[in-house]
This record gives C-alpha cells, sequence and structure tokens, in this order.
C-alpha cells in the first residue's frame, strides 16, 4: 500500500491518510497511535483523497469522487463522522476540490479548486451558505496549510520555479451558492486493524534494473516488402541509468537476412549534474532520396555523448561519433568510408509549459561540427543549426508564438532540409520546398479552441484533453 497525504489530529493521537491499494483503489484510513490500530473508513472502489481533522478531532474532510456518476470527472467535499460513520456531502460542482482544511476561527472550510481554470483557495462558509475565491495564482498553487484566519503556507510556480511561500486569504471574488439536497450517506465501520507493524532493519543498497518497456512491430512496405523489429528498455530503481537495444531485420529475401540486421545498444548515466551516454550500433538497408534515387548503405560505430548543466536554464552538450560506412548505389563499385563526427550545442530553455504545450518564456539551440573523413584524409562536411523560439503570453491562455530556424550544410555527400508540411511553412507539401540552406520564420497566435470535449453515455463519458488554435 502506498500513503499519501498523511495529517495529525490536535492531540496528535491519530494520523488520518490516503491509503492506495495494489489495485488501485484509494481510501481514507484512520491510524491511533496509541493503541496501534488501523482502519479503513471507507472500504470502496471510490477515490477519496486529501483527508484532515477538524479541531475537535471528531470529523474527517476529504476529497472524494462519489455520487458524481463519473461524469463532470471532479472531486467533491466530504464530512466523515468518526463517531456515526457518516458521510455527508459539502459541496458538489463540475470541477475538482482537493486539501480541505478547517478554519474554526472563521466557521469555513478552505479548499484548493480549478474552478477558474488554475487551483486557487477557495473558502466555504458553512453558516452563511457562501463560496469566496481567495487567492488568484495564474500559475496555480500545489498543495497549501493554514497558519490562521488570514494566511496560508502555500506552494506556488513563480520565476520559472516551484517555491514556498506565505500568502493572504485576501477576499476577491465571492460567488453565490446553494447547498446540495443530497442526503448524508451513513457507511458501515471496517475491521479495525489490518495488523501491526514489524521492527525493520537497513539494508545494503543493491542497483538492480527492470524493464521499463518492450515493444515488438511489424510492417509491410509497398517498396521494401515485411520489415520486423524490436525494442527494449531498462532502468534501475531511481530512475539514473538507462540501457536501451533495438533490434530489427530489414531483409526482403532469405538471402538477405544475415546482411540486413540492425542492432544498437545505448547507455545514458544521469547520477551526477553532467549526464554521459555511450552507444555501439550496426545498421543495414535501402535508402532512397531524389538525388540518389535507391541505394543500400551498411553503418558500424561507436558514439557517446554529454550534457552538463552550467545553470538552471541552460547547458552544454557535445557528442562524438566514429563509424564506418559502405554504400552501394547498385550501378558503381561500392564505397567505403571511415568518418568521424564531433558536435558542440549551446541550449537555453526558460519555456513554461504546460499540457497543450509552451505559454511563455523562450529557447535556443546552437549546434555546429564538422565530419572528417579518415579513408581520404580530408573533411566530408560541416553543420551548422539555429533554432530560435519566443513566446509571449498575451492573456492567460492566449499565446502569441516566434521561430526563427537556420540551416546550413557545405561538403559532400549531405543532407537536404524540408521544410514544407504541417511542422515547417503550413501550405506546402513536404517535399516542396528543399535545400542545402534555409532560414524559415513562423508567427503564431495560439488560442483556445475548445476548453473540452466530452461525450456522455449511460456507462461513462468519454473526453478529450483542451485544444489549442
Amino acid at each position: 500500500m502506498t500513503i499519501h497525504s498523511p495529517r495529525f489530529s490536535k492531540d496528535g493521537n491519530q494520523i488520518t491518510f490516503t491509503g492506495q491499494h495494489y489495485n488501485g483503489n484509494s481510501d481514507i484510513y484512520l491510524f491511533t497511535i496509541s493503541s496501534n490500530n488501523m482502519v479503513n473508513l471507507t472500504n470502496d472502489i471510490f477515490t477519496d483523497r486529501d483527508p484532515s481533522f477538524t479541531d475537535d478531532g471528531k470529523t474527517i474532510l476529504f476529497s472524494s469522487d462519489r455520487d458524481n456518476d463519473f461524469f463532470n470527472g471532479g472531486l467533491d467535499l466530504y464530512a466523515l463522522n468518526l463517531k456515526s460513520n457518516e458521510i455527508r456531502l459539502l459541496l458538489d460542482d463540475d470541477h475538482t476540490k482537493s486539501f480541505p482544511n478547517w478554519d474554526s476561527s472563521a466557521s469555513a472550510i478552505h479548499f484548493l479548486s480549478d474552478k477558474t481554470g488554475m487551483n486557487n483557495i477557495w473558502s466555504l462558509h458553512i453558516s452563511e451558505r457562501r463560496l469566496t475565491q481567495r487567492t488568484n495564482f495564474h500559475t496555480g498553487i500545489s498543495q497549501f496549510r493554514p497558519m490562521n484566519s488570514d494566511s496560508v503556507v502555500a506552494g506556488v510556480f513563480q520565476n520559472y520555479s516551484y517555491q514556498v511561500a506565505a500568502l493572504e486569504l485576501d477576499s476577491i471574488h465571492s460567488v453565490s451558492w446553494t447547498p446540495s439536497s443530497i442526503e448524508p450517506k451513513t457507511q458501515s465501520i471496517w475491521p479495525p486493524s489490518i495488523g501491526k507493524g514489524e521492527r525493520t532493519r537497513n539494508m545494503p543498497f543493491k542497483l538492480r534494473y527492470k524493464l521499463d518497456f518492450a515493444q515488438t512491430a511489424v510492417a509491410m512496405d509497398p517498396i521494401y516488402g515485411v520489415l520486423g523489429g524490436a525494442q527494449l528498455s531498462l532502468s534501475d530503481q531511481l530512475g539514473n541509468r538507462y540501457i536501451h537495444f533495438l533490434l530489427n531485420n530489414s531483409a526482403q529475401t532469405q538471402a538477405e537476412i544475415m546482411d540486413h540486421w540492425n542492432l544498437a545498444v545505448t547507455y545514458l548515466n544521469m547520477t551526477g549534474r553532467p549526464n554521459w551516454g555511450i552507444s555501439a550500433f550496426h545498421f543495414a538497408n535501402e535508402y532512397f532520396n531524389p538525388y540518389q534515387a535507391f541505394f543500400f548503405e551498411r553503418t558500424a560505430g561507436i558514439r557517446g555523448a554529454l550534457n552538463f548543466p552550467y545553470s538552471i536554464h541552460r547547458r552544454i552538450e557535445m557528442s562524438s561519433s566514429l563509424w564506418y560506412s559502405m554504400k552501394d548505389n547498385y550501378i558503381d563499385d561500392p564505397e567505403n568510408f571511415l568518418f568521424i563526427s564531433n558536435f558542440f550545442s549551446l541550449i537555453h530553455d526558460n519555456s513554461f509549459w504546460t499540457v497543450t504545450g509552451p505559454l511563455d518564456g523562450w529557447r535556443a539551440r546552437i549546434t555546429a561540427g564538422p565530419t572528417y573523413d579518415f579513408s581520404r584524409g580530408r573533411y566530408h562536411n560541416f553543420t551548422t543549426w539555429i533554432d530560435f523560439r519566443s513566446y509571449w503570453q498575451i492573456r492567460p491562455r492566449i499565446t502569441l508564438a516566434q521561430r526563427t530556424m537556420i540551416w546550413m550544410n557545405e561538403g559532400e555527400d549531405i543532407q537536404r532540409y524540408y521544410i514544407g508540411g504541417s511542422w515547417g511553412i503550413r501550405g506546402y507539401r513536404w517535399s516542396e520546398i528543399k535545400g542545402r540552406k534555409m532560414v524559415m520564420l513562423n508567427h503564431e497566435l495560439r488560442f483556445p479552441f475548445a476548453q473540452k470535449l466530452e461525450m456522455n453515455f449511460k456507462s461513462g463519458s468519454i473526453w478529450l484533453a483542451p485544444i489549442r488554435g
């Protein structure tokens, strides 16, 4: 069982918390320290979370999705009487309410609600039947704890970082509220104990890798025929080390199976401030481009990379690759090369993101590096890439975005750039605009097209995330 949001009673003898079972159900538990007794107060299929005591210790306030028929997807406020085990609905609407806290001096319940789009502190005045918004942070509040009737300690996001701040509960907006007519729910008392805890002992840390995901794929292509492969990813307990395996075969006939294996192994270490990785690879495939038509290429080599953040928003990236290449255009004799590439990148990123994309700030990347041909004793090509993107949040949900991208490739056997399609210049086909040197500028006004698209069925509802224009 996983424990979340533990809260002590005023006398310090009891602890209430959210316990999540291995089956995914979240219930409210009560643990009495003096008797070493633990009770599951809400043993059901509903999501119950964020419990807290009233000052007299006789009632627990919590959030739950019970009684909303699973349609609105929100969490409502409830009060559980510890003597009668009666659950009473305090406030329900189409929004998520969390972390309720009782304020005896004001006879009110302070809680977080996303009623205005972001989580802010609201107050439910029981006797006056009144709902009041107390804060208005456009980045929202993650958690809070009252200090007295007019101030709280809260987790807020400001200046591109999470901070703990003391806030005054200034009333900025008041709306009317009519209490729900739903009758209280009575729940039977469940078994009083799930067993006593046992003494623990220290165990030495042992590095172990576990499987993150495994994926296989089979594809049918009108030119290359049937393709198949698999990839596997492992990580340690702390997520500091990753190992990734790739295996596939692009042979079109049985005779080509041994010559068309694609293998790659990558190790990534993020235990320290510099992140570094190494990889080894072998690829053998048929390719096509408009300048060289069809050709077969086999590559095999090693690669190392280093990522060093020197400030909270800036980092340096370096990579070096050494590989062998054999290219056959099916007309001339196959050509053999031995290459080494070294790339250096400078990155800045202070952009502020939501689930729909960046809203504010700017990010930039400057990358440059040569590729040297050992087999011929000369530079093969040189690549420069500049990418600058900025975002201005005009209104809380309206952003003006700008992008400037510059690509330059000089030398032999270079890659062309394509800037058509939905990811480049809209209105042009993907391959319609191409070249060795490119400058692209985009400006976009991004605004919410739909806050939520929802279809309600008798058995439940289906909804989509916000769609931005």
